[in-house]
This record gives C-alpha cells, sequence and structure tokens, in this order.
C-alpha cells in the first residue's frame, strides 16, 4: 500500500536500542462513538473532551474532520463532570471496511425517513469514571506503567475508549461500562488557551498581550492549578489552590494569582517569557492544528 500520513512511520528502525517499538493494543471497535480525553493535573481532573471521528472515520486525531464537545469540571464554570450523551444518526447496512458509520448530524433525519440510517444514542457518566480513575488506578498507575519511585506527571491526559462488548452504536447500561485507556500524554501538553500568543511566521510578535481577555483568564485558572499542584509535589506547600473538592474538581483559586494576574488599569501585570512561544495543543501538535483549540489533538 501507499504511506499516506503526515509522519513518516518506520517506529521500529534501529531497533530497541533506538527506541523503536509499537505498542501490543487491541482495536477498540467502539471509536467510532468517540474518546474521552481527561484533562489532568497531578490527580486533579479540569475537565473532559469527548472526540468523535468524523463520519465515516475511524481517528478522533485533530484535523481529521472530528467532533470535540468539552466538559468542565468547575474549573472555568460553575458546572462540574456530571452524565454526557451523545446521538449519531448510524448507517443500518456496514460499509464497506466492516463498520457502521455515522452521517453527518444535519443529514440524519432525512436519512432516518429514507429507511438507511437510525438515530442512536450513547450515554456516559463523566463524574463516575473520573471518580474510578483518580481513587482506584491512579494510585497504582505508575507501579503499573514499572515506574514506581516516579510520580504522577503534573499534566498529562488521559484517552479512555470504551471497550465494553457488544456491537458499536449499542447502548451499554453505564454501569456494565468498561472503559480502557488508549493513550498517555504528559511530554508536551500544553495550554491551548494561550495559542493567540503562539509565534509563527506571520504572527512573529505576539504576545500574552494578544490573547482575548476570557481565554488569559481561563488559562490563569488553569496556571494557578498547576502551580499549587507543583508546589505540592515538591513538597513546599499541604494545600493551596489545587485543593480539590469531594467531586474532584479544583478548589476556587485565589483572585488574581499566577502569570494572568492584572494591574489596575486591567492590562496583565507582566507577560510570562516566552509565553506560548512553542505553544503546543492539548495533545502536543503545534497550535495551528486544529479548530478545536483546548482540544488537545495530537498526530498519530
Amino acid at each position: 500500500g501507499e504511506w499516506a500520513s503526515k509522519g513518516t512511520g518506520k517506529y521500529l528502525e534501529g531497533g530497541k536500542a533506538a527506541g523503536g517499538q509499537l505498542t501490543d493494543q487491541r482495536f477498540c471497535g467502539r471509536i467510532l462513538e468517540g474518546e474521552l480525553r481527561y484533562n489532568m493535573v497531578n490527580t486533579v481532573c479540569l475537565g473532559v473532551i469527548h472526540k468523535v471521528p468524523a463520519p465515516g472515520g475511524m481517528s478522533a486525531v485533530g484535523g481529521t474532520g472530528s467532533e470535540y464537545f468539552f466538559y468542565d469540571n468547575g474549573v472555568i464554570s460553575d458546572t462540574k463532570l456530571g452524565n454526557c450523551d451523545f446521538t449519531a444518526y448510524v448507517q443500518k447496512e456496514a460499509s464497506a471496511d466492516g463498520n457502521h458509520h455515522r452521517c453527518p448530524t444535519d443529514e440524519g433525519p432525512a436519512k432516518v425517513e429514507a429507511g438507511t440510517h437510525e438515530k442512536k444514542t450513547i450515554f456516559i457518566d463523566l463524574e463516575a469514571l473520573r471518580k474510578k480513575f483518580v481513587e482506584e488506578d491512579c494510585p497504582i498507575m505508575m507501579k503499573t506503567l514499572e515506574l514506581p519511585d516516579e510520580p504522577i506527571p503534573l499534566w498529562w491526559t488521559a484517552d479512555m475508549i470504551n471497550a465494553s462488548l457488544g456491537k458499536c452504536w449499542e447502548a451499554v447500561p453505564v454501569a456494565e461500562q468498561k472503559w480502557v485507556v488508549g493513550e498517555f500524554n504528559c511530554s508536551c501538553v500544553g495550554v491551548s488557551k494561550c495559542l493567540p500568543a503562539y509565534c509563527k511566521p506571520d504572527t512573529p510578535n505576539v504576545s500574552w498581550k494578544d490573547i482575548p481577555a476570557e481565554e488569559a483568564g481561563h488559562a490563569t485558572k488553569y496556571g494557578d492549578i498547576v502551580g499549587a499542584e507543583a508546589a505540592k509535589l515538591l513538597g513546599v506547600v499541604a494545600g493551596g489552590a489545587g485543593a480539590k473538592d469531594e467531586g474532584g474538581a479544583p478548589a476556587e483559586a485565589p483572585p488574581d494569582a499566577g502569570a494572568g494576574a492584572k494591574d489596575e488599569g486591567g492590562a496583565p501585570a507582566e507577560a510570562p517569557p516566552d509565553a506560548g512561544a512553542g505553544a503546543k495543543d492539548e495533545g502536543g501538535a503545534p497550535a495551528e492544528a486544529p479548530p478545536d483549540a483546548g482540544a488537545g489533538a495530537k498526530d498519530e
């Protein structure tokens, strides 16, 4: 076949000594229903992104037409994680690849009326999944990864896929759902709210001051939590802004703390050095990649 991806492949080139590797991981057919990206700071969950592959597609990676749905965990809004649902209009007959793909949502009702598609709705308890992940999995995660002496990363993400048995798009009761982590990312997670400060050839002089006020405020809240959790990991403080309430959401951050503090005129007190200079989205891809800013898109 023809290698058409942006990457070069060659995952095994140079062998183990050169870091060549592939992950032996079974295919989860329910990827068509989307994957859940839990955005984490230590064990604090900032929010979740439900990333759904584009109609006819199999990948939830940004830039492929996939759709992203954002759920805050009480960080930049008053809404914490809870239940969510997703409705799709799915082919009655499998495609050539053997899968039952969804069609564009706006075309769904007409296709249902024509008899080629049917309406399907899946349900997810985001908070129950977060609670189980943080309370049961995180305490043993580093040991399980054979890194027992390493702390949980400061800023990282976990992408979860529904691995429940049964056919894709056939609803599974929440209590019976089984979710698996398809990927961890902790090498280059960034603050996508700062993308307007990302220096590119066509915007070489942008800075913190170019970030809209609302997004700068959100970035500051994220930054405050990262700083507080970093201090806790270093033993500098016992609690602080990263302290969590019972729902796992960060407690209220101190007002105007951190890099986004404003002077009396409302302007940033001082732009953080190199703010956004090499900003990546949450998945590590360069910032120009998604209209899904904040989605954490990544390449494959």
